[in-house]
């Protein structure tokens, strides 16, 4: 068999590894969503998190959600009413990523944890809460998944 006609899961699109028993509980979730979280499902907010206010009490401003807002200096949470992103921008400010992350740089960020270290600086607290606050508007629990910017 040559190169070409050889298929693997790894040739695969990006996003498209998804099993059976996630595809049936998607559908399964989607056909009993009311409007309101279908309408975040089929347009998730993107809020940007990188000039987050350490002292604002109301969350940041959504801005419209399409791959093309995204700046390799911001970070951005993509939140669709079952999951939830971090989006980093592999140009982040280091000192933005020393404050919720406690690294030096967002390629040293542990892309595996779901959940963001307890630091005290206004910053993290700031993006817990906002994190918090979201998921508290929702009827289930969203997992927090970490993404750097050009990771598969």
């Amino acid at each position: 068999m040559d190169k070409v006609s050889k298929s693997s899961e790894s040739d695969a699109p990006p996003g498209t590894e998804i099993s059976i028993d996630e595809r049936s509980y998607v559908i399964h979730t989607v056909n009993s969503m009311d409007v309101k979280a279908s309408s975040v499902f089929f347009y998730p907010r993107l809020i940007p998190l990188h000039d987050v206010d350490p002292d604002a009490i109301a969350l940041p401003s959504a801005i419209r959600c399409s791959y093309e807002r995204l700046r390799e200096n911001g970070v951005y949470l993509i939140e669709t009413g079952l999951v939830m992103f971090l989006w980093i921008g592999l140009g982040v400010s280091p000192d933005w990523v020393q404050s919720v992350f406690g690294v030096q740089s967002a390629a040293q960020i542990d892309i595996d944890k779901t959940v963001l270290q307890d630091l005290d600086n206004p910053v993290s607290r700031r993006v817990r809460a906002v994190i918090k606050r979201i998921r508290e508007d929702r009827n289930r629990h969203m997992k927090l998944t970490i993404i750097r910017q050009r990771d598969k």
